[in-house]
Order: structure tokens, then sequence, then C-alpha cells
């Protein structure tokens, strides 16, 4: 396993606390440029590029740049030592117990129709049950749902509570009561609309007395928050690195070692198979290689790696100026007129993201009076249409929170939020 990384000390003040200023110096976004960069409130959908993560990609491309598993030359032997330490690395990240449990892919949607593709179609028969949580992203909730359709069987939405976390009781009636046998459980560990930490430990809890299995999207918490895919005790999960800072293009499945087996392989290509007969069918070759059919993106595995690293260095007060940002954004918000907030947001629950409607005003007019100010956040129907529809919400305004935002940063978005509501007002 690797060494831990050092935490950033220099990104603390005298008295301890968190700096974003200098937290901005590790990303280029932040280099002195004119004109100056957005305000940049729209981490959620990506993050800004990390210095480490496209050294780390450049460093390769330029001195190594050979194809891992392939060749015994000097470079060939490096580009497989730097891809699997980066493996080793990210194995860490996760708190995996095995790196060969890592499968390098292009992101998390890569990695949830991966998974979704590869499954025994006996778990999507016609007497199997598919629960995707209502507030799951379209990436990893469509995968699982045309895999379901497919083969027959049932597909049914996790409920939520009225504050938006997952209604573990509901599911534990609703799986105790309905026919069929449950097979899979998939959940993001956080919601890319709502932004509150989901109970995974308890659901996995949950999935395991009814014998199904979980799949967990990480997207929006690898950036925010440890993940520990051992105390998490989920069967498979996955993040995207253009989500903490690495190059758009990268990501990974994590799978529980025991079930990887099940598996079987869609793509087919070059070091994925030990021996192909002339006649009969190829024999695969073992983990991690059986999934990365080609020639891998080491350099972006390297990238991810990076980011990754920087990440779980960063001191705790990184996360809580983050939370701070985001209870202050909030009772700024709350004070505008006719503003509703998707999800509650006053009790207590740390978040990096807050998604918000104005009554008689469309989102996208609010999304654009920001970026007239040079402010940029998201709006639309945030790649989660079914939990839109059950909330009765056409689209939304999402603004999230990184480490590298400021007070003024949050405080400028409600101010223009302030005013573009007393534009439109009716």
């Amino acid at each position: 396993m690797t060494t831990p990384p050092t935490p950033h000390s220099s990104l603390l003040t005298p008295d301890s606390s968190f700096d974003p200023l200098l937290c901005r110096q590790s990303f280029p976004l932040w280099d002195p440029v004119a004109p100056p960069p957005p305000i940049w409130l729209d981490s959620a959908a990506t993050a800004p590029r990390l210095r480490c993560a496209l050294d780390a990609a450049r460093d390769f491309d330029t001195a190594v740049f050979a194809n891992p598993r392939r060749s015994v030359h000097r470079l060939g032997v490096a580009a497989t030592q730097a891809l699997e330490t980066a493996r080793a690395s990210l194995a860490d990240f996760l708190h995996a117990p095995d790196p060969d449990g890592i499968v390098f892919t292009s992101g998390a949607t890569a990695s949830a129709n991966l998974l979704a593709l590869a499954l025994p179609p006996s778990d999507f028969a016609p007497d199997a049950t598919v629960w995707i949580a209502l507030s799951e992203h379209h990436s990893s909730g469509l995968p699982f749902a045309r895999a379901a359709r497919r083969h027959g069987a049932a597909v049914h939405l996790v409920p939520l509570t009225p504050s938006g976390d997952l209604d573990l009781d509901a599911l534990s009636a609703a799986l105790s009561s309905s026919p069929g046998r449950p097979t899979w459980i998939v959940a993001a560990s956080c919601s890319n609309v709502i932004g509150r930490p989901q109970p995974i430990p308890a659901l996995a809890a949950l999935a395991r007395r009814h014998g199904a299995r979980l799949f967990v999207d990480a997207a929006q918490t690898a950036a925010h928050a440890p993940i520990d895919v051992a105390a998490w005790d989920c069967d498979f999960l996955a993040f995207s690195g253009h989500k903490i800072g690495a190059p758009a293009g990268t990501g990974l499945l994590w799978g529980r070692a025991s079930e990887w087996p099940r598996l079987v392989p869609h793509v087919l290509g070059g070091e994925m198979v030990d021996d192909v007969p002339l006649s009969g069918p190829p024999v695969y070759a073992s983990l991690p290689a059986r999934y990365e059919p080609g020639t891998p993106n080491a350099a972006g595995a390297l990238a991810l790696a990076a980011a990754a690293q920087w990440h779980a260095a960063l001191p705790p007060a990184a996360r809580a100026h983050v939370h701070a940002l985001a209870d202050r954004l909030a009772s700024r918000l709350a004070a505008v007129p006719g503003l509703r907030f998707l999800g509650a947001v006053s009790d207590g629950v740390p978040r990096t993201l807050l998604s918000f409607t104005v009554d008689g005003i469309h989102p996208h007019d609010i999304a654009q009076c920001l970026d007239a100010q040079n402010i940029a956040v998201r709006a639309g129907r945030l790649c989660a249409h079914p939990l839109l529809a059950a909330m009765d919400v056409p689209a939304a305004v999402r603004i999230s929170l990184f480490p590298t935002n400021t007070v003024g940063d949050v405080d400028a978005a409600a101010a223009v939020v302030a005013e573009a509501v007393a534009l439109f007002a009716p």
C-alpha cells in the first residue's frame, strides 16, 4: 500500500482556520489572468482542475507514454509500474483491501454501464426487483433500469423523506411486502440535487437482510468526505475524476472481490485475455485487466490518483469551511421572497450544495443573471428527472461549493439571486 499523503498544513492560517485563497494556488484557474476567472459555484457538475493532476498526466505522456502491461522495454515496465502505483494509491483513498478490485473507467457513467451490462441476466430475471433511489442521477439509474427492463425485472424507486433523505423505513417495508426477489439497490452517497449525505452503511445492512446487492455512486462525495468501502459494506462503488479536479474522462469502478467473478466482460480487446483458442471462447485475464481492454488511459489514472491524494491530505478545516459556506448561503437565500429549497437545509446536516426554485421565475433566468455577473452555477433538470417530477419542479438552480470558494463568493451569489428575483418578480 502507498504512504498516506502529508496534510496541507500550508493551507491553514496562524489560527488554524482554512484559507481558500491559499488553496487556489493548487489550481491553474486562478493563475494571474485577464479577464479574471468566474466565481465558480458549479463544482458539483465539474471541479476546477488541480495542477498536480494535470502535471501527473503531462509527465506520464511526456516521459513514459508506453502501453502498460505489454512491452518488456524500460518504458513499458515503467508504464505498468506507474499504472499499478496509481491503482494502489486509489485503493488507499477508498480504504479498499485490494487494489485489484479497482478498474479504471472514463467516469461514473462508464462504471455504472460496465457493471449493469456485465452482471448475469439472472440478476434482472422476471422474478427479480431492482430498487433505484428516487434522487438518483441518470448516469447510474438509467443503466440499471435498462438492464432490468431488458430481462424482465421490475424497477421500483426508493422513496425519500420530506427532508430529502433515503427513507429506509419505507424501503424496508416495501422490500418485505413487495413480490419478487430483490437483487440490486442503486443509490448515490450524496444526491447531486438535494446534497444531503446518505446513510450508506445502514442501506447496505438493509440490502443484506433482503438478499440484495448495493451499488453506490460516490461522485458527489469523493471531493468532500472520506470514502470507506469496507465500512460502507457496499458491493460496488464508482466516482468520476473530473468531480475532484482530475481531467474529464477519468474514473473508476471498485468492486468487492467476491462479486467480480459473477461478471462477464462486455467490451473485448487486447490484454484482457490470457488466451484466445482457435475455437471456443477466449480465456479472460484476471482482475483488473479483464475489464480494462485496449490501451488504458494511464495518464488519466495517474492524474486521478494525484487528485485523490490531494483531497486526502486536506485538513478537516477544509470540509468545515465548505459546510460553513453552505450554511451561510442557505441563510441568505432563505430571505429571498418566493425561494424554495429542494430538501431541508436548516437541520444541521453538512452540505456542499443547494438547489432551489423561485415562484414564477424560470431557473435559467436566474442562472443567466448570475452569469452576467461572472458567477457560474447550474440550472435545469440536473440529470434527475424522476426526482424533480416527484417534487413537481420543472427545473431548479443549483449552487455547489468547493474548498476554493470564499465568503465573498457566496455573498455575491446570494445578492445577485435577490436582485434577479426583484427584477423578474410579477
